[in-house]
Protein backbone atom coordinates (compact mmCIF):
# COMPACT_ATOMS: atom_id res chain seq x y z
CA UNK A 1 0.00 0.00 0.00
CA UNK A 2 1.13 3.47 -0.50
CA UNK A 3 1.67 6.44 1.53
CA UNK A 4 -1.53 8.46 0.30
CA UNK A 5 -3.82 9.90 2.67
CA UNK A 6 -6.40 7.17 3.71
CA UNK A 7 -10.05 7.39 1.81
CA UNK A 8 -12.29 9.45 4.75
CA UNK A 9 -15.79 7.01 4.09
CA UNK A 10 -17.92 9.84 5.48
CA UNK A 11 -16.72 12.06 2.62
CA UNK A 12 -17.29 9.72 -0.13
CA UNK A 13 -20.22 10.48 -2.40
CA UNK A 14 -21.77 8.10 -4.07
CA UNK A 15 -23.47 8.42 -7.78
CA UNK A 16 -27.72 8.64 -7.39
CA UNK A 17 -29.66 8.30 -10.93
CA UNK A 18 -29.91 11.98 -10.68
CA UNK A 19 -26.33 12.96 -9.60
CA UNK A 20 -24.13 12.93 -6.92
CA UNK A 21 -26.03 12.02 -3.43
CA UNK A 22 -24.67 11.21 -0.17
CA UNK A 23 -25.76 7.89 1.27
CA UNK A 24 -27.44 9.09 4.53
CA UNK A 25 -29.54 7.70 7.52
CA UNK A 26 -32.09 10.92 6.86
CA UNK A 27 -32.71 8.68 3.11
CA UNK A 28 -33.15 5.52 4.23
CA UNK A 29 -35.84 6.84 6.81
CA UNK A 30 -37.41 9.14 3.74
CA UNK A 31 -37.51 5.58 2.03
CA UNK A 32 -39.25 4.02 5.06
CA UNK A 33 -41.76 7.00 5.57
CA UNK A 34 -42.86 6.80 1.93
CA UNK A 35 -44.24 3.17 2.60
CA UNK A 36 -48.09 2.30 3.38
CA UNK A 37 -49.01 2.31 6.54
CA UNK A 38 -48.69 -0.90 8.90
CA UNK A 39 -51.77 -2.03 9.51
CA UNK A 40 -51.12 -3.01 12.92
CA UNK A 41 -50.90 -0.29 15.12
CA UNK A 42 -49.91 -0.16 18.58
CA UNK A 43 -51.12 -1.91 21.51
CA UNK A 44 -53.18 -0.25 24.11
CA UNK A 45 -50.70 0.26 27.08
CA UNK A 46 -53.08 -0.75 29.79
CA UNK A 47 -53.88 -4.28 28.79
CA UNK A 48 -49.73 -5.09 28.77
CA UNK A 49 -46.99 -4.39 31.33
CA UNK A 50 -44.00 -2.41 30.99
CA UNK A 51 -40.79 -4.18 31.04
CA UNK A 52 -37.14 -2.50 31.11
CA UNK A 53 -34.85 -2.61 27.93
CA UNK A 54 -31.03 -3.68 28.12
CA UNK A 55 -29.71 -2.32 25.08
CA UNK A 56 -31.14 0.75 25.03
CA UNK A 57 -32.74 3.32 27.96
CA UNK A 58 -36.60 2.79 27.82
CA UNK A 59 -39.33 -0.04 27.78
CA UNK A 60 -41.71 -1.23 25.70
CA UNK A 61 -44.77 -2.74 26.91
CA UNK A 62 -45.55 -7.21 27.07
CA UNK A 63 -48.22 -9.04 26.99
CA UNK A 64 -47.97 -11.42 30.09
CA UNK A 65 -44.04 -10.88 30.80
CA UNK A 66 -44.66 -12.57 34.17
CA UNK A 67 -44.83 -15.93 31.52
CA UNK A 68 -42.20 -15.39 29.16
CA UNK A 69 -38.64 -16.84 29.63
CA UNK A 70 -35.87 -14.76 28.53
CA UNK A 71 -34.13 -15.45 26.06
CA UNK A 72 -30.49 -16.47 25.83
CA UNK A 73 -28.67 -13.52 24.09
CA UNK A 74 -25.04 -13.56 22.57
CA UNK A 75 -24.33 -10.06 24.36
CA UNK A 76 -25.67 -6.82 25.93
CA UNK A 77 -26.89 -5.47 22.43
CA UNK A 78 -29.37 -8.29 22.65
CA UNK A 79 -32.64 -8.53 24.25
CA UNK A 80 -35.48 -11.09 23.87
CA UNK A 81 -38.53 -13.37 25.47
CA UNK A 82 -39.98 -16.86 24.80
CA UNK A 83 -43.72 -17.73 25.21
CA UNK A 84 -45.00 -20.77 26.45
CA UNK A 85 -47.07 -21.11 22.76
CA UNK A 86 -44.01 -20.80 20.99
CA UNK A 87 -44.10 -17.25 20.38
CA UNK A 88 -40.83 -14.47 20.85
CA UNK A 89 -40.26 -11.41 20.27
CA UNK A 90 -36.18 -10.83 20.24
CA UNK A 91 -34.54 -6.78 19.44
CA UNK A 92 -31.75 -5.13 18.89
CA UNK A 93 -30.18 -1.81 19.99
CA UNK A 94 -26.67 -1.45 18.55
CA UNK A 95 -24.16 1.97 18.31
CA UNK A 96 -22.46 2.27 14.90
CA UNK A 97 -19.79 5.02 14.38
CA UNK A 98 -20.06 5.38 10.64
CA UNK A 99 -23.52 6.26 11.34
CA UNK A 100 -25.16 8.85 10.20
CA UNK A 101 -23.32 7.59 6.75
CA UNK A 102 -24.62 4.50 5.47
CA UNK A 103 -23.02 2.29 2.37
CA UNK A 104 -26.39 1.38 1.16
CA UNK A 105 -30.13 2.28 1.08
CA UNK A 106 -32.60 -0.67 1.54
CA UNK A 107 -35.83 -0.71 -0.52
CA UNK A 108 -38.88 -1.89 0.24
CA UNK A 109 -40.46 -5.16 -0.56
CA UNK A 110 -44.37 -6.47 -1.85
CA UNK A 111 -44.53 -6.47 2.01
CA UNK A 112 -43.35 -3.73 3.19
CA UNK A 113 -44.81 -1.31 5.50
CA UNK A 114 -44.27 1.61 7.42
CA UNK A 115 -44.45 2.09 11.63
CA UNK A 116 -43.30 4.61 14.45
CA UNK A 117 -41.23 2.80 16.98
CA UNK A 118 -39.28 4.79 19.73
CA UNK A 119 -40.78 8.12 17.96
CA UNK A 120 -38.87 6.74 14.58
CA UNK A 121 -40.44 5.98 11.80
CA UNK A 122 -39.24 2.19 10.64
CA UNK A 123 -39.66 -0.18 7.90
CA UNK A 124 -42.06 -3.26 8.50
CA UNK A 125 -42.91 -6.50 7.15
CA UNK A 126 -45.33 -9.30 8.16
CA UNK A 127 -44.98 -12.53 6.52
CA UNK A 128 -47.17 -16.19 6.74
CA UNK A 129 -46.53 -19.29 5.12
CA UNK A 130 -48.39 -18.21 2.24
CA UNK A 131 -45.51 -15.39 0.88
CA UNK A 132 -43.07 -16.66 -1.20
CA UNK A 133 -40.32 -14.19 0.28
CA UNK A 134 -40.91 -16.03 3.86
CA UNK A 135 -39.36 -19.50 4.02
CA UNK A 136 -40.11 -20.11 7.76
CA UNK A 137 -42.78 -21.99 9.70
CA UNK A 138 -45.39 -20.13 11.56
CA UNK A 139 -46.11 -16.32 11.35
CA UNK A 140 -43.11 -13.47 11.84
CA UNK A 141 -42.62 -9.76 11.62
CA UNK A 142 -39.34 -7.89 11.36
CA UNK A 143 -39.03 -4.17 12.17
CA UNK A 144 -35.76 -2.30 11.22
CA UNK A 145 -34.38 1.12 11.39
CA UNK A 146 -32.38 3.61 13.91
CA UNK A 147 -32.78 4.78 17.30
CA UNK A 148 -30.82 8.40 17.89
CA UNK A 149 -28.64 9.17 15.18
CA UNK A 150 -25.93 6.13 15.81
CA UNK A 151 -28.18 3.29 17.08
CA UNK A 152 -29.15 0.42 14.60
CA UNK A 153 -32.69 -0.68 16.11
CA UNK A 154 -33.97 -4.01 15.30
CA UNK A 155 -36.60 -6.19 16.45
CA UNK A 156 -38.08 -9.99 15.16
CA UNK A 157 -41.16 -11.23 16.03
CA UNK A 158 -42.56 -15.44 15.68
CA UNK A 159 -45.57 -16.87 16.22
CA UNK A 160 -47.94 -19.98 15.73
CA UNK A 161 -50.60 -18.02 14.04
CA UNK A 162 -51.40 -14.42 12.50
CA UNK A 163 -53.03 -13.45 15.18
CA UNK A 164 -50.29 -13.90 17.79
CA UNK A 165 -47.83 -12.41 15.49
CA UNK A 166 -49.53 -9.40 15.13
CA UNK A 167 -50.44 -9.14 19.06
CA UNK A 168 -46.57 -9.21 19.47
CA UNK A 169 -45.96 -6.41 16.82
CA UNK A 170 -48.75 -4.42 18.07
CA UNK A 171 -46.74 -4.49 21.92
CA UNK A 172 -43.27 -4.22 20.00
CA UNK A 173 -44.91 -0.81 19.09
CA UNK A 174 -45.21 0.76 22.73
CA UNK A 175 -41.35 1.07 22.93
CA UNK A 176 -40.13 4.05 24.58
CA UNK A 177 -36.53 4.96 24.35
CA UNK A 178 -35.70 7.53 26.46
CA UNK A 179 -31.37 7.67 25.86
CA UNK A 180 -29.86 9.33 23.27
CA UNK A 181 -28.28 6.09 22.15
CA UNK A 182 -27.75 2.21 22.26
CA UNK A 183 -26.19 0.95 25.30
CA UNK A 184 -23.56 -1.25 22.99
CA UNK A 185 -21.30 -0.32 20.28
CA UNK A 186 -17.63 -0.30 19.43
CA UNK A 187 -15.44 1.24 21.42
CA UNK A 188 -12.23 3.76 20.82
CA UNK A 189 -9.92 0.63 21.40
CA UNK A 190 -11.90 -1.36 19.00
CA UNK A 191 -13.57 -3.71 21.38
CA UNK A 192 -17.00 -4.42 21.33
CA UNK A 193 -18.93 -3.45 24.53
CA UNK A 194 -21.09 -1.14 26.84
CA UNK A 195 -20.58 2.54 26.03
CA UNK A 196 -17.56 4.04 28.75
CA UNK A 197 -19.78 7.03 28.97
CA UNK A 198 -22.91 4.87 30.13
CA UNK A 199 -25.22 5.97 27.63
Amino acid sequence: MDDRDEIDRHAVEYVHAFGVVPLHRREQERLDGALPPCEVGPADRATLRAVDLAPVRGRVWLPDPELAAPMEVPDGAWQGWEWPDGSSLLLSAERDTDLPMLPALTPGGPSSRRAVVGGRVMHVRRLGPADREYAGEGFAADVRGFLGERTHFLAQVFAPSGGRRDDLLAALLTLEATGAEARWGPRPDGTFGPSDDGA
